[in-house]
């Protein structure tokens, strides 16, 4: 439900209407996938996952913390 209504909400250009909370929970959907596919690579660092996803090392580091 989350990926449809952040879908939906940039298609609309109504992105800053959805909730960080659900923002947050796509992101961190779109990081497992990217490690799940990447899984047996050895160059497969945090910061390669951050460069897939489009984030900031940092940024990555942060979705982790919890």
């Amino acid at each position: 439900m989350d990926l449809l209504t952040t879908v939906c909400a940039h298609h609309l250009d109504a992105e800053a209407a959805v909730p960080p909370a659900i923002h947050r929970r796509v992101l961190l959907k779109r990081v497992h996938d990217f490690i799940d596919q990447h899984l047996p690579d050895p160059e497969l660092t945090p910061a390669a996952v951050a460069a897939g996803c489009q984030v900031s090392l940092r940024h990555l580091h942060r979705l982790f913390e919890e």
